[in-house]
């Protein structure tokens, strides 16, 4: 786990825990570093998904370097998930208040279609 230490400097790092079977089975442990390269929120059902190019993984069914991986918002905020700070955090409140207005729009949108609905 040295690696993780030095990493977490850098990079966005998963810790995930594997669940394969409907009964929820931990198989292992699998550990992801990598980026955040696109990010999109689905107005249907009002969940962000995040593409994340992996850089190294450690683990169970361990992923190839810049293998784009897909995770919804919701597992993403609830998985031991460490993010780099940015040179500038007042430019990550800035991209951060466009997301949540992006989200309170498509919330608002959803709103108004079940009432013409």
């Amino acid at each position: 786990m040295e690696a993780e230490k030095n990493f977490i400097q850098d990079h966005l790092l998963l810790s995930i825990v594997k669940k394969m079977q409907k009964s929820g089975k931990i198989v292992g442990r699998r550990t992801v570093a990598g980026q955040v390269v696109k990010e999109s929120y689905g107005t249907a059902k009002q969940q962000h998904t995040f593409t994340i190019e992996v850089l190294w993984c450690e683990g169970i069914q361990k992923l190839p370097p810049l293998y784009p991986l897909l995770v919804k918002g919701r597992n993403l905020y609830r998985l031991m998930t460490l993010r780099q700070r940015w040179v500038n955090e007042e430019d990550r409140v800035k991209v951060l208040s466009e997301k949540h207005g992006r989200g309170a729009a498509a919330r608002k949108m959803e709103d108004f279609k079940s009432l013409i609905t």
